[in-house]
């Protein structure tokens, strides 16, 4: 048997959470789910939020992955904009790559 070296990998939905939290005296402006593989494609992000407050946000979030080519990642980065005790605007940012 004999492997095409574009054989893909068919994902669907990749689930998951991000959280939040302000430090004292900060507070959390904004969190975004981005998602983009190893060739610079970016995949659609559903995002639903499911807590917001000042100082914690809770958003769930699905990644509508299609075809993935096998070993290959995809890399998913939660983005958070904060607005720090002193007025002054911070970003965070951490990222995880799909499949582990």
């Amino acid at each position: 048997m004999r492997s095409s070296p574009f054989e893909s990998l068919d994902t669907g939905l990749i689930k998951g959470h991000s959280y939040a939290e302000a430090g004292q005296g900060a507070r959390i402006d904004k969190i975004k789910v981005t998602a983009q593989d190893e060739k610079g494609q970016s995949w659609p992000v559903i995002e639903i939020p499911e807590e917001q407050w000042p100082q914690t946000n809770t958003l769930f979030f699905e990644v509508t992955v299609q075809e993935l080519p096998r070993g290959q990642q995809m890399t998913i980065t939660t983005t958070v904009s904060f607005t720090a005790a002193d007025g002054s605007p911070v970003d965070r940012t951490v990222a995880d790559r799909w499949p582990p």
